[in-house]
């Protein structure tokens, strides 16, 4: 007796019970079905036909009918007039894909619901989704399996000499699972559903004998069975289209011998609280526990004779499906060992459900008392057969038919958990599963519907193809030019409205066919310009032909068709429309693809239009114009072709290789005009500007640089542009370039990680503690003073008295605030050196680093030698990469590259280093402190310990420390009092400055405005001198400047902080000479400028608001409006840029995600290098687009928190990707 679990163990059997227990007793109850089997005798052989099958179901059909089926005429001979056309390789994969398109979420569905499936749908609504579906896959059994019938096949009702009816039966499930992705048998049967599929089809042997297609064979929904004709009704008895468990059916039938396929989908015959009944772990082991304690209650007052062994559901289960489904066994059900005895006061359903066994199998039940327990003993079920007359014993023999094939595949599924299991082998090699096989081919589809010549007799095999062009006509990879066109030209009669999109899938499959010379001749010749066409283009274009034949560069044409446009003044319709057509024909004799597709999908010319048509604000980054487009074409698909120009004409405007892509994926037209374009390795690369031998960083950098600085007036260079690049990674085979033409940016997985900087594991509120270190490491004099630091605490104790004197922040430095800025120093050079020699993409701060960031400066921190802490007990904790805090996510030690512990960290005294003790609940509250704070404090407290545990270069007049954070980050400023009254001396103040902080509640119009404010004249009365002029000015640039945004401000009504979403435009760079001392001076047309943007854009705004709810007719003066702010613009830029030579770049963005009192940080730096973005996000270090950086739109919750310029002669200072992992052993 097992001492847990209470269950008996042979004593014979060296199985040892362990976490399979429950799988061990199944099995044995599998085996004894397994042995049972042996003794039935099977009647029925179900590959051949039944002779005595449909004696009885003939006499419903009267003898006058049956001649109408004789095997001989068509019923159905305009079934094409039905709409939808389907071949049977096709109507297969709606078969596999059919559950999964339910599941398809509906925000991808365009205005499709595919919520009933798509085995009635035609082609054109689902083929572009198609290739998002993993189709399932169908199981099939062995025909000869002891179980159960799964293919029967019997003649005709109305014409049995002439006609038979096959059905098939099996499962369609959505993964075939691999043995190593299954932990236990419970998580496979609660994963996913299995559904049960039954096809059945009716065959006219002469029809098919003399009529049928040699070529594919056409089918044709008929999209109601009560349609079918009344002397076919009557062999298809089982079907009920009302019947609870039916989830989909679909009904086809063939055009050349009316061959019928009836398709039926089932839900899962067992739900999900069944299945745990009866097979997971809990309820087997609970249900074997019971009986077996009540085995042992009950033997010391019963002989073995009266005591009989227990029985449970499951092989009461087993055995009516046996007993229904195949055969008699030579002994009756009740004279097996099928009784047993239970208490009086325990309920029946603990041990058998016999309420569920009786509703579904008819089982009987006896009751017999004894003494004070309850005999029961199982009735003989009822048996059935699949011929059996009566639709309700039909329906049953079906519902048990699906509950023995999931029961089958259950049991196969539970096999492959033995399968390395010797000690049970034993259990499973004698059970009824043994016996049963499984497939999962398609292979049974042309056999049942005996295409075997018509489909392979040039190919083996057939691929399925999931493009949505292939899928339009219903063919696939080996299909032949006649069919292709046979079939495009069955769609255009049977869905006439869809014409031009089945034509552009005719077009680009014949691109796919390069060798169809008969199918190219058959598109071509849609599409010929006549001779006179040609020559009225010409001379519209004013192009002699001589000159129009030596054009090489097609974005001439464009040009001139621009310059022609822009010259019709008066706006003459016909003239416009005349002028369109000409540009097709010239498009179209150049052979030009990029051009073709302009004169159907020409951009808006200005852009501000194009965010009108899909009602967007033009400030919206990318990600968010997409979900706008995607929007649009999904709520009013008969405008797409202008969404489709709008997002053309954004992605131009931006620059943006991304939303090329997201068209090329939406617009067909797009996708056909980019795969047109042929060019060759070396074209592409002459177009990029780039030698084949270039690595692909160099490309995508190269590429970059060529992308922006294209002209955007011509929308043919970057369709040529983006062309070239996907040759190009075509040619390399390259992942990384195919994803950069895709999204516009580097995916880092597909790159080594030593060409990629690492990030930094969040252990808990420390998202902008991570940010500031990753801004910090790409700063190269900071990293390097960092890396190189090798003092000890006893070199800056204040041992003379010059030391003792230092200051840092105005205040002066203690003792243990130096020990623990060394340390925390420390602690930085141990991930500094990490990121650069790690060979993973993310490392795990130390717990002492998280901590010391954070703690108060008065806090009270223990040291301990690290010699000393290796050997405590509290060495795990202190030196830990890994805690878990309720707010925070638990990181584990294994998120280090395992080889990063050996990386030589090259300080003489490491071992001797002391070390902060840190607790479990120092460092909880600690990192509760630090959610309070923000960038600029930890900032602060960062600095204070970098500047403290560092050697000074000198001390100025006020012994404030002069050191390299002070040069790389502080500033000076000079406040000056100046007395109205001149005879009066005034004052003057120096203070040191690390960041400015900028106010943006009066909503300013740029960043120089809130520092024009920031900086502004102030006047005001003083006791001391009066009337007097405070001006503030600086005297001394920093080599990096901060600017801080302030975000948070307090309401005083609702007594409440609360953070500020007003946008602050900024851009790439910044010039500061207004802002110094002596350059200050009034400017009255910025000032007018400032004046008339801020009413400009109030107005814009207002007229965008009537244009979307009320009047679409303004949009000229809405462009008029944006135009006038764009000139706006352009006048402040001219007036702060005038004469400015003190220019800084920007190089970091923190962002802020949330409202006052919470929310989650990150951090874009620039890599002036390579130049690109990326974004720090904790531990995932992507690329970025400037355009989400950039983004300028009121009230978005993630906002620019903390803006970093560097001193634009020193940019080379600024390094992000700094790796060498040679150095990791």
């Amino acid at each position: 007796m097992h001492s847990e679990k209470g269950i008996k163990t042979n004593s014979n059997n060296t199985h040892k019970i362990h976490s399979k227990d429950s799988l061990y007793i199944l099995a044995k109850k599998f085996k004894k079905l397994g042995e049972e089997s042996k003794l039935k005798k099977h009647h029925h052989d179900a590959d051949k036909i039944n002779p005595n099958t449909a004696n009885s179901s003939a006499q419903n059909v009267e003898k006058n009918d049956t001649s109408i089926d004789d095997g001989m005429h068509l019923l159905y001979q305009n079934i094409e007039k039905e709409g939808v056309f389907k071949t049977s390789q096709r109507i297969l994969d709606d078969i596999l894909t059919d559950i999964a398109f339910m599941s398809l979420d509906s925000e991808k569905s365009d205005d499709i619901d595919f919520k009933d499936g798509v085995l009635n749908l035609p082609t054109i609504k689902y083929s572009l989704w198609r290739k998002y579906i993993k189709p399932f896959k169908i199981i099939l059994f062995n025909t000869n399996n002891p179980v159960v019938d799964v293919k029967l096949q019997h003649k005709s009702v109305t014409s049995p000499k002439n006609n038979t009816i096959t059905e098939l039966y099996g499962l369609l499930v959505p993964k075939i699972p691999r043995r190593s992705e299954l932990n236990t048998f419970d998580e496979y049967i609660r994963s996913k559903p299995l559904y049960s599929i039954r096809i059945t089809v009716k065959t006219r042997h002469r029809l098919e004998h003399k009529k049928k297609h040699i070529a594919l064979t056409p089918y044709f929904l008929l999209d109601d069975f009560d349609k079918l004709h009344e002397v076919d009704k009557s062999d298809f008895p089982k079907f009920n289209k009302d019947s609870k468990d039916l989830l989909d059916f679909s009904i086809y039938i063939s055009s050349d011998t009316n061959k019928i396929i009836l398709i039926e989908i089932f839900k899962p015959a067992f739900n999900q609280t069944e299945l745990d009944y009866l097979l997971s772990s809990a309820s087997v082991l609970n249900r074997s526990n019971e009986l077996d304690n009540l085995h042992e209650e009950l033997q010391p007052d019963y002989n073995d004779a009266i005591v009989e062994e227990q029985i449970d559901t499951i092989e009461i289960l087993l055995h009516c499906i046996m007993q229904n489904l195949k055969g008699s066994p030579e002994r009756e059900l009740e004279k097996q060992k099928t009784s047993f005895l239970l208490s009086d006061d325990v309920k029946l359903g603990t041990y058998v459900d016999i309420k569920w066994l009786e509703e579904n199998f008819d089982i009987k039940v006896k009751e017999q008392k004894r003494k004070d327990h309850v005999s029961i003993t199982l009735d003989e079920a009822l048996k059935l057969s699949f011929d059996d007359p009566n639709p309700k014993n039909q329906a049953k023999f079906d519902k048990i038919t699906r509950y023995a094939m999931e029961l089958m595949y259950l049991g196969k599924v539970l096999q492959s958990f033995y399968s390395n299991e010797e000690e049970i082998e034993e259990y499973m090699e004698d059970t009824i599963f043994k016996q049963v096989k499984v497939h999962h081919t398609t292979s049974f589809w042309t056999q049942i519907l005996n295409e075997y010549q018509s489909i392979f007799s040039s190919q083996k095999t057939s691929t399925r193809c999931v493009d949505e062009h292939f899928i339009n006509l219903c063919i696939d990879s080996n299909v032949s030019e006649k069919d292709i066109i046979t079939n495009y030209e069955i769609q255009l009669r049977t869905d006439p409205d869809n014409d031009s999109k089945y034509f552009e899938s005719l077009k680009y499959v014949s691109r796919k066919f390069p060798d169809y010379i008969v199918l190219e001749k058959y598109c071509k010749e849609n599409v010929i310009i006549s001779k006179a066409a040609y020559l009225h283009a010409l001379e519209i274009f004013k192009y002699s032909e001589e000159y129009f034949n030596a054009i090489e560069h097609v974005s001439e044409i464009w040009d001139k068709y621009t310059e022609l446009v822009q010259s019709n003044n008066n706006n003459d319709d016909q003239y416009r429309v005349d002028l369109v057509d000409s540009f097709y024909s010239l498009a179209t004799v150049k052979k030009s693809s990029p051009l073709i597709y302009i004169t159907k999908y020409e951009p808006f010319f200005h852009p501000v239009t194009a965010y009108l048509k899909l009602n967007v604000d033009a400030k919206l980054d990318s990600e968010n114009i997409v979900l706008a487009y995607t929007m649009q074409i999904r709520e009013v698909p008969e405008h797409k072709i202008q969404f489709d120009r709008a997002l053309f004409a954004i992605a131009i405007q931006r620059h943006d290789l991304s939303l090329l892509y997201v068209l090329k994926q939406n617009c067909s037209a797009f996708n056909e005009c980019i795969s047109n374009i042929i060019l060759t390795s070396d074209d592409a690369f002459e177009i990029i500007g780039m030698p084949k031998t270039s690595s692909e960083l160099s490309i995508i950098n190269t590429f970059t640089k060529y992308w922006k600085e294209t002209d955007d007036s011509n929308p043919v260079n970057f369709i040529l542009a983006s062309a070239a690049l996907r040759e190009v990674s075509k040619h390399r085979a390259s992942a990384l370039l195919r994803h950069f033409y895709e999204f516009g940016k580097v995916n880092p997985k597909m790159i080594d990680s030593e060409l990629w900087p690492t990030g930094i594991n969040n252990i808990g509120n420390t998202c902008y503690l991570n940010s500031l270190l990753q801004y910090y490491f790409s700063i190269t004099l900071f990293r390097e003073f960092i890396e190189n630091y090798q003092s000890i605490e006893s070199d800056l104790l204040n041992s003379n008295a010059e030391m003792s004197k230092r200051r840092v922040g105005g205040r002066e430095i203690q003792n243990n605030e130096i020990n623990r800025s060394v340390q925390f120093i420390y602690q930085v050079q141990d991930l500094f050196k990490l990121m650069v020699h790690t060979k993973s993409r993310k490392v795990t701060p130390s717990n002492q680093l998280a901590y010391l960031a954070f703690a108060p400066n008065n806090a009270e921190i223990k040291f301990k030698h690290k010699s000393e802490l290796e050997s405590s007990e509290e060495h795990q904790l202190t030196t830990s990469h890994s805690i878990a805090l309720s707010s925070a996510t638990s990181i584990s030690h294994s998120d280090i590259d395992t080889q990063d512990h050996d990386i030589s960290l090259n300080s003489t005294s490491y071992s001797n280093r002391l070390v902060a003790m840190v607790t479990r609940d120092d460092l909880e509250t600690t990192l509760e402190i630090g959610n309070q704070q923000d960038v600029t404090e930890c900032i602060n407290t960062v600095l204070y310990q970098v500047e403290t545990g560092s050697m000074p270069l000198y001390l100025d007049a006020d012994n404030e420390q002069m050191d390299l954070v002070k040069e790389l980050f502080y500033g000076e400023t000079i406040q000056e009092i100046c007395p109205i009254k001149k005879f009066i001396k005034g004052h003057e103040k120096r203070e040191l400055y690390s960041s400015l902080l900028v106010n943006i509640l009066d909503s300013p119009t740029d960043l120089y405005e809130v520092l024009d404010e920031y900086f502004a004249d102030e006047y005001m009365s003083m006791e001391e001198y009066g009337e007097v002029k405070k001006t503030l000015s600086i005297t001394k640039l920093p080599t990096i400047l901060n600017i801080q945004i302030q975000r948070v401000y307090y309401d005083k009504e609702k007594l409440v902080p609360y953070k500020c979403g007003t946008a602050l435009p900024f851009k790439n760079e910044i010039f500061l000479d207004r802002y110094i001392k002596g350059n200050k001076k009034e400017n009255d047309v910025l000032e007018k400028a400032r004046l008339e943007l801020k009413l400009a854009k109030v107005k814009y705004r207002e007229l965008v608001s009537e244009y979307n709810s009320v009047n679409k007719s303004i949009s000229d003066r809405i462009i008029t409006t944006y135009d006038r702010i764009e000139e706006l613009n352009a006048v402040i830029e001219e007036e702060v840029t005038k004469d400015a030579k003190i220019r800084y770049s920007l190089f970091a963005v923190f962002i802020h995600r949330g409202q006052a009192s919470f929310g989650h940080y990150w951090v874009y730096i620039r890599d002036f290098e390579n130049g690109i973005w990326r974004k720090y996000n904790d531990h995932q270090v992507t690329g970025a687009h400037e355009d989400e950086i950039f983004k300028c739109v009121d009230g978005d919750i993630s906002t620019p928190y903390f803006l970093a310029y560097v001193d634009s002669s020193k940019k080379s200072i600024v390094k992000p990707l700094v790796r060498d992992v040679t150095r990791a052993k």
